[in-house]
Parts: C-alpha cells; sequence; structure tokens
C-alpha cells in the first residue's frame, strides 16, 4: 500500500520538499536499507487510524492525505477488520 501512495510535492506545515514515506511493520533488511539511505522513515510496528503517511525532513511535520484513493482504500480495510475483530469478541463473550 505505501509504495502506492501520492507523494506530495511539499509540506503543509512549511512547504519543505524533502518529504519521505513512513513504512510501519517490522521491517526487513531492505527496508531497513532504505531507511538507513534516508529514502523512508519508520514509523514503529503499531498501525492506528489516522496514521501519518509522510514526514517532512525539513520541519518533522507528518501527515496522511484523507483524499489519496489509497489511503481511503487502506481506511475502509481498518474498519472492517475493526468491525470483524469486535463480532468476534461479542460472539466469544455469548459462548
Amino acid at each position: 500500500m505505501p509504495d502506492e501512495l501520492r507523494k506530495p510535492d511539499a509540506c503543509p506545515s512549511c512547504s519543505g520538499t524533502e518529504i519521505r514515506l513512513i513504512l510501519y511493520g517490522l521491517p526487513s533488511d531492505e527496508t531497513l536499507q532504505r531507511a538507513q539511505r534516508d529514502e523512508i522513515v519508520l514509523g514503529g510496528c503499531t498501525i492506528w487510524d489516522e496514521m501519518p503517511d509522510w514526514r517532512c525532513m525539513t520541519c518533522a511535520h507528518e501527515w496522511f492525505d484523507p483524499t489519496d484513493p489509497v489511503r481511503i482504500e487502506w481506511d475502509e480495510f481498518m474498519a472492517e477488520s475493526e468491525r470483524e475483530h469486535r463480532e468476534k469478541i461479542r460472539k466469544h463473550r455469548e459462548v
């Protein structure tokens, strides 16, 4: 998902153009190498609603674009996963 996001032209906070994609999850060796080359930013292993996709390397502002089609699809997937998880918990408690 992340590499398919539309890369912003500039930071919405400072207009800086040194913008990096934030990747989440346990990084592979390749991902670690990309982070060491300053191509991406590691965001940690936890994902949550409205997690930022981008970091400005000039001012450290982090944000996401809620109008990005890939982000919309991801948010819908996360919402559905949360609904399924809550339903499983509800059914388990009924037993």
